[in-house]
């Protein structure tokens, strides 16, 4: 969305209408602006949403203000409802259960903008009212959660308690610096460094192009290529990110931090502290809790939580195995972790060890960029044929 200029102006026209209203009319018309904004640019999406607001915020009510029995199974209900419509939309096609032109074939040309990330804000949201650690919003205040348009759809991801209590009633000058300052920095980010100085290095090249010249490309080449795709897909998303915090604090809101410089992060474990914070949140209450809970063993945990962390970002077998992958290292590095406290060695500790290990997550997560980059170029033949080339087993999966 930020790169229309219609964006940009309904961004200046509702900043400054909003500090014009009175403190009680500002969430509620944040909300119509903002849902208003996704009627115009995605009209199927909006519906689809407005659906499942207008649902969320009758029988979520019920949720909240019930208990027992009750609530949990309308939970559930809502629950299994906005799952299976995230399976029909982006999965069930993909894996082929149904026709292209059958109803499931038609749904996925429909797959409403913004998805991934609103779903995850309404299983949240009907989550935490059967926990009961939250009560049930009012319609404004839930429409300008779900439809806030700077974060529509790059996120961050964020709970309903940490949003509700992020709003400056009053007007403050810093609201004004701190939000054009990050959105300088999401600007600087995205459409400089990743769009014309990453983009530059790269030359165009994808990872089609990689696979048609791996027996000319020394190994070196092919790492270089990898890591400068994953630096761009970092600036680029971290960039967004910003654009989308920046934007918010305008109005006087606090997003939720989505990035803490996970380029420098010295391991796996750090770099997943710091990539896309918001979903790890998530993921983490949702995915890796509960499944640690029943198994009592992180290693499931982690190859849990990772595996739905692939599968958020695209229902296909590349991101199956980004997922695996990733849970892999971070096994892995669980397990020397144990070693080393067990033998009582403090290894890692001075500036060199550290160096050394943000050299080796940087390119242990560029390697893991060979999936991703290979869901539009060659699927996984391509992947597995350069990764094949990374370690010198070249013909392996000609």
């Amino acid at each position: 969305m930020v790169q229309s200029v219609y964006y940009w102006i309904l961004l200046a026209t509702a900043f400054m209408l909003y500090w014009l209203q009175g403190s009680r009319y500002r969430m509620a018309f944040l909300g119509a602006v903002s849902a208003g904004y996704i009627a115009v640019i995605a009209p199927t999406s909006f519906a689809v949403l407005i659906f499942w607001t207008l649902l969320i915020a009758g029988l979520g009510h019920l949720v909240g203000r019930q208990s027992g029995k009750n609530a949990t199974i309308l939970a559930t209900l809502l629950l299994a409802g906005i799952v299976g419509h995230l399976l029909w939309c982006k999965y069930i096609p993909v894996i082929g259960i149904f026709p292209s032109d059958g109803p499931a074939g038609a749904a996925a040309v429909a797959v409403p903008l913004g998805m991934s990330f609103y779903t995850f804000k309404l299983i949240h949201y009907v989550v935490e009212l059967m926990r009961k650690t939250i009560q049930p919003l009012k319609f404004d205040k839930l429409m300008t959660y779900i439809f806030l348009f700077p974060a529509f759809t790059a996120g961050p991801i964020e709970r309903v308690d940490h949003f509700m209590g992020s709003f400056e009633i009053r007007w403050e000058g810093s609201h004004v610096v701190i939000g054009l300052s990050r959105i300088f920095s999401g600007l600087i980010k995205k459409f400089f460094l990743a769009e014309i100085v990453f983009a530059s290095l790269l030359k165009g090249k994808t990872l089609s192009d990689v696979e048609s010249a791996l027996d000319a490309w020394p190994v070196y080449k092919v790492y270089g290529f990898l890591v400068l795709s994953f630096l761009k897909l970092y600036f680029d998303f971290s960039g967004y990110s910003d654009l989308s915090i920046g934007a918010a604090r305008l109005f006087g809101i606090q997003l939720m931090e989505n990035f803490n410089w996970p380029v420098l992060a010295p391991n796996i474990g750090q770099f997943w502290r710091r990539w896309h914070m918001s979903l790890g949140a998530w993921c983490q209450s949702y995915i890796y809790m509960p499944v640690l809970g029943r198994w009592r063993n992180p290693y499931v945990s982690a190859y849990a939580t990772m595996l739905v962390m692939g599968l958020w970002h695209a229902g296909s077998w590349s991101y199956v195995f980004w997922g695996l992958y990733h849970a892999t290292g971070l096994s892995l590095f669980l397990t020397w972790t144990r070693f080393k406290t067990r033998r009582g060695w403090k290894l890692g500790a001075g500036k060199l060890s550290q160096l050394t290990g943000t050299g080796l997550t940087v390119l242990f997560v560029s390697v893991g960029m060979t999936f991703t980059l290979s869901l539009n170029h060659g699927g996984l033949p391509t992947a597995f044929r350069v990764l094949s080339r990374l370690v010198f087993l070249d013909g392996l999966f000609r």
